[in-house]
């Protein structure tokens, strides 16, 4: 029975060349042969577009938070200040 399955990233799954990207990638890949999946993800780089279509193999929709590099900085910034974790910043 296909079920369908809700995947939020907190990085863009490609290429998948590191760690964080390949567990993502490798895992929806396997899910996706017999499952519908979704996917939520940051757009920190406009360059990573050209990689929608590998993607769309994978994933039935993809929504992208648009997440300028300069945005994650200054917040991390901000969060190096108070008792919030970094990532979470």
């Amino acid at each position: 029975m296909a079920k369908k399955f809700l995947f939020v990233a907190n990085r863009f799954p490609y290429p998948p060349f590191r760690g964080d990207k390949l567990k993502i990638y490798n895992l929806a890949k396997r899910l996706s042969v017999q499952h519908e999946l979704h996917l939520i993800t940051f757009l920190e780089n406009e360059d990573d577009l050209k990689y929608l279509p590998e993607l769309e193999k994978i994933f039935s929709k993809i929504s992208l938070v648009s997440l300028p590099k300069m945005s994650s900085i200054v917040q991390t910034a901000i969060g190096f200040f108070s008792q919030t974790p970094l990532q979470v910043s």
